[in-house]
C-alpha cells in the first residue's frame, strides 16, 4: 500500500454514514469548508480531531448528538461565528481544544456543564471574557 492519505477540500460526506466509528483524526489536513450538521449521525464518536485544517463558520448545533464524545480538537481553523451552546450537551468531553481558532464571541456559559472537561486550550483566540460558569468545573 502507499504513504498517508492527504484530503483536501470538505470533508468527504460518506464519513458521516459510518455510525458505529468512534475515532475520526483529520487533523493536519487541507479541509475547508463547514462542518456540515451531519456529523450528528457520528453517535458512537469519542475522538474527534478536526485541528489545523481550513474550516471556517459556524459549528453545526447536531454536535450534542456525539453523547459519547471525550475528545474534540477544532483549533487551528477559522471559526468566527459563536460557538453553539449544544456544545455543554457534551456530558462525557474530557477534552476540548480550540486554540487558535479565530473565536471573538463570547463563550456560551452552557459549556460550564462540561462537568468531565479537564483541559481546555482557548490560546491564539481574541476572547475578551470567559463565561463564570468555567469557573464551576472542578477538574479542569
Amino acid at each position: 500500500m502507499g504513504g498517508p492519505v492527504a484530503l483536501t477540500g470538505a470533508i468527504p460526506p460518506q464519513l458521516w454514514r459510518l455510525p458505529r466509528l468512534r475515532h475520526l483524526d483529520l487533523q493536519g489536513q487541507r479541509l475547508a469548508g463547514t462542518l456540515p450538521s451531519d456529523i450528528g449521525h457520528l453517535a458512537n464518536l469519542e475522538y474527534l480531531d478536526l485541528g489545523n485544517n481550513w474550516l471556517s463558520g459556524s459549528l453545526p448545533s447536531s454536535l450534542e448528538h456525539l453523547a459519547s464524545l471525550e475528545y474534540l480538537d477544532l483549533g487551528g481553523n477559522d471559526f468566527t461565528e459563536p460557538l453553539p451552546s449544544e456544545l455543554g450537551r457534551l456530558t462525557r468531553l474530557e477534552r476540548l481544544d480550540l486554540n487558535n481558532s479565530q473565536l471573538t464571541k463570547p463563550l456560551p456559559p452552557e459549556l460550564g456543564r462540561l462537568a468531565s472537561l479537564k483541559y481546555l486550550d482557548l490560546h491564539g483566540n481574541r476572547l475578551t471574557v470567559l463565561p463564570p460558569e468555567l469557573g464551576q468545573l472542578a477538574s479542569l
